[in-house]
């Protein structure tokens, strides 16, 4: 037992010998969660004590009235209604005080924390609310500024060009110190059909050139245009911010609908036109009149949506994520060139005529990879046409967070990247297919001559293929937005991903996209002689039944690993059984048709997670990466406070996520250690932000598996980050137990204890690779059923779990005192404090 444990025992008394210098630090460290929590438990503690008090006081004076009781029960009763501002004070002050200590002698120190309490009940609501960034303070200029009028522009005739040289001449004062550029790849979108507004309006024809403007409200509001990017555009083509607020001030007004969106929206755009004091006042009187009821849960959600946007796109960050959304979007660009091809099949266009609409998805790849073929496609982006169309195209994000984050904007170097290259792979593709169907020539054209309606569909479709189309129906668009700014970006942070096109996308191609192709809607256009929906539908439910055929033969096969997003590299080890496997859960919605599958071919396997990433959890990350999902793994009932220590440690490690491709880059050159993982559950606060740290995951104890003796590490890490591929070796034991649909939570000890659990995890992982092998090849288990193998499993494995707690009573017996008393209940425990004088916890430590 000793010699298995060699190189486990090595490597834990070198991490122990390089702790010792940064024991202090590591020790205040493991204070930093009590640390933060103190204030509030103060507060809580304090609040409750108070409420008590309270309570009792006007239960005294109701049962024993008197003259007294005119003026003890209202005191009583404000005791009570005031002790959550009491305890909030009481927090402050002994934090204030804490701190003087450091500095001031103890009275001093006290004096401050006195103050300190005393002057939070005069602290107002709203500053406290303000500072949080709760509500935002009221411009003085909403009531101080002087009245300013705007000419209106429907009204102007012959003035126009004295209007549009006043307009230039204040263009570079309006926006003197704004130096932000667009997005690299961005088209300057808006720009035609903004451009012909602005002459329509000062032509004396606003009311026709007004459509541009409602369309871009109506754009900013689901998302499709980042606000941060109006300034460059209106500065380049000549719209003032005037114009701009002006015609905003009546999107707010026609909006009925959606007047709480566009006001917090014109907050933000009166932000970027700060230095331009007409404009402010047109946005600030808008405001003003569509004044909304602020509440607090709609300021709570936007708290919480200003705090989750950096975690979502640091999910993503990592070049092995965008090497996976590569691989899904170069599957998804191929299956949409079948899915061209068999439309004009359907539509009786003839053979030859598919083959043409597939090949135009390979030739738009190849102009993809030239300089001149790129100049081209830039060109087109920067003509007239659909200018919303293009602004969709290149500033939809990629990530589900506004482009104008800039933080975001950067750690999503890489995803963005190869998105856009699809995005202009798919669009080109198609605009090149709609243009040969009416007999334009792509590389000749002139831009101003493309039909409009082409430019949308062809935007459209490069959304589509590359899973960023926005929701269609308005429930749908509510129904994300209102997930994008809640807790539930814990159980999903990408709605839009999953529900607007993951989902969507199964459904299409399976074979309920044929209830699509014969539904009324359907065959009354087909009969009116516009085949296009039915070719859709009955195309995509064909590809995808084809699809489904196809995972159900994988899952049957050889190459089928024991899990449904398993595929097999190879043959097992012949000297140890070991399989080397491929995880493709971060292919879906690709990989979802295994999923299906296996609902039909092997039922038993399938776990309550595996059915909540199918259902919720379409993601482009590894694994599930999900909080709230992650936990439906573990059957046993936690107490409140691990489940909460848990959510919290996952949540806090997503904003770490971006150092593990640095991570695993050292793991496969310079440092090997960076490959083992590291244990969470003893410090499951800190841990899951630390492990993705190089180096500093070092501080935390290496992960013990209660199946294996050998170290876990992640496998191949540099080939993980620059292929996306995720591969893994399974013992014959995992094997087994995956493929029988075994719990476990039936195999790993659960004591109560959590450092006990983890010394038992590697005391059990030695015996169980010594003697599973005795198990599996039983004739007994080898002709059991399935339900038989499960039971001869658990038996098995609760005799090792014996066999490890009675080592761990010889080789650590503090833990096995504490886990003797971790099973004297909580009355024994009082019991024997009273009668006998003895704590239990003290007496074992």
């Amino acid at each position: 037992f000793k010699l298995s444990l060699t190189d486990r025992e090595s490597a834990e008394v070198k991490r122990q010998e390089s702790l010792k210098e940064l024991k202090p630090l590591i020790d205040q460290i493991k204070t930093w969660p009590s640390q933060i929590t103190k204030p509030f438990r103060t507060a809580v503690k304090a609040w409750g004590e108070e409420a008590r008090l309270g309570a009792v006081a006007m239960q005294k004076e109701i049962e024993e009235p008197s003259a007294k009781s005119l003026y003890k029960l209202p005191l009583g009763f404000l005791q009570y209604s005031f002790a959550p501002i009491t305890g909030a004070a009481k927090a402050v002050g002994g934090a204030v005080e804490e701190a003087a200590r450091e500095v001031l002698p103890e009275r001093a120190a006290e004096f401050a924390g006195k103050l300190g309490e005393e002057a939070t009940y005069f602290i107002p609501p709203t500053y406290i609310a303000r500072t949080l960034g709760l509500v935002k303070q009221v411009p003085k200029t909403l009531v101080a500024a002087k009245a300013w009028k705007v000419t209106p522009l429907d009204k102007v005739t012959k003035t126009g060009k004295k209007i549009e040289r006043d307009l230039n001449k204040d263009i570079p004062k309006i926006f003197k110190g704004d130096e932000r550029l667009l997005s690299k790849g961005v088209s300057e979108g808006l720009i035609d059909d903004a451009t012909l507004a602005a002459e329509k309006a000062l032509a004396g024809n606003f009311d026709e050139g007004r459509r541009i403007f409602h369309q871009i409200a109506d754009k900013l509001k689901i998302g499709e245009i980042a606000i941060e990017d109006l300034p460059g555009l209106l500065k380049k083509y000549n719209l003032t911010p005037e114009q701009f607020a002006q015609e905003y001030e009546h999107t707010i007004s026609r909006a009925g609908r959606v007047l709480a969106y566009h006001s917090r929206a014109a907050k933000r755009i009166r932000g970027i036109f700060k230095d331009n004091p007409e404009a402010v006042k047109l946005l600030e009187d808008a405001i003003g009149r569509e004044k909304e009821t602020r509440y607090l849960s709609d300021a709570l959600f936007e708290l919480w949506s200003k705090i989750d946007q950096p975690r979502r796109a640091i999910l993503v960050s990592q070049l092995s994520t965008a090497m996976r959304n590569l691989w899904s979007q170069a599957g998804k660009i191929t299956l949409g060139a079948f899915d061209n091809a068999l439309q004009e099949v359907i539509k009786g266009e003839g053979t030859r005529e598919g083959i043409k609409a597939g090949l135009t998805t390979l030739s738009a790849f190849w102009k993809r990879l030239s300089p001149s073929g790129r100049k081209r496609l830039n060109t087109i982006l920067e003509s007239e046409g659909e200018a919303l169309s293009k602004v969709r195209l290149l500033s939809q994000s990629v990530h589900e967070v506004s482009l104008g984050n800039k933080f975001a904007h950067i750690v999503n170097t890489l995803n963005r990247g190869q998105e856009y290259f699809f995005r202009k792979l798919a669009f080109e593709a198609k605009l090149k297919h709609l243009m040969h169907k009416t007999g334009l020539d792509f590389a000749t054209i002139d831009p101003k001559k493309i039909p409009g309606g082409m430019i949308e569909e062809a935007t459209n479709y490069a959304l589509e293929m590359t899973f960023a189309s926005g929701a269609k129906g308005k429930f749908a668009q509510d129904f994300i937005r209102v997930w994008a700014k809640s807790p539930l970006t814990t159980i999903n942070p990408f709605p839009r991903f999953a529900f607007a096109n993951a989902l969507p996308f199964v459904v299409e191609h399976s074979p309920l996209g044929y209830l699509r192709a014969f539904s009324p809607k359907t065959l009354e256009a087909l009969a009116s002689g516009k085949p296009e929906r039915f070719a859709k539908a009955a195309s995509r439910a064909t590809l995808g039944t084809l699809m489904l055929e196809s995972a159900w033969h994988i899952r049957q096969s050889d190459i089928a690993g024991d899990r449904w997003y398993e595929i097999k590299t190879g043959e097992p080890d012949p000297k140890t059984g070991d399989q080397s496997i491929i995880d493709v859960r971060a292919y879906a919605p690709l990989s979802t048709p295994l999923f299906i599958a296996e609902m039909f071919i092997h039922p038993e396997r399938l776990k309550a997670k595996d059915f909540a990433e199918a259902a919720i959890g379409l993601n482009r990350i590894a694994g599930s990466g999900l909080v709230l999902v992650d936990l439906l793994r573990v059957k046993k009932v936690e107490s409140a406070k691990d489940l909460l220590s848990r959510m919290l440690g996952a949540y806090i490690g997503s904003y770490s996520v971006t150092a593990r491709t640095a991570k695993d880059i050292m793991a496969g050159t310079i440092d090997p250690e960076e490959a083992v993982y590291r244990e969470r559950r003893t410090n499951p606060l800190i841990a899951p932000f630390l492990e993705n740290l190089p180096k500093i995951s070092q501080l935390l104890p290496e992960a013990a598996s209660p199946l294996t003796k050998k170290r876990i590490k992640s496998e191949h890490p540099l080939l993980k980050q620059f292929t996306g591929l995720l591969i893994r070796t399974k013992t014959p034991i995992m094997q087994e137990i995956d493929k029988v649909g075994m719990d476990f939570s039936m195999i790993y000890p659960k004591t109560g204890i959590k450092e006990a659990d983890y010394e038992m995890n590697k005391i059990m992982g030695p015996i169980t690779e010594a003697f599973a092998p005795s198990l599996l090849s039983n004739p007994n288990y080898i002709n059991a059923s399935v339900a038989q193998k499960r039971i001869m499993l658990r038996i098995f494995f609760k005799g090792i779990r014996q066999q490890a707690k009675t080592t761990l009573n010889i080789i650590n017996p503090r833990l096995a005192r504490q886990l003797v008393v971790g099973q004297v209940s909580d009355d024994e425990r009082t019991l024997i404090r009273e009668k006998l004088g003895i704590d239990l916890e003290k007496m074992f430590d």
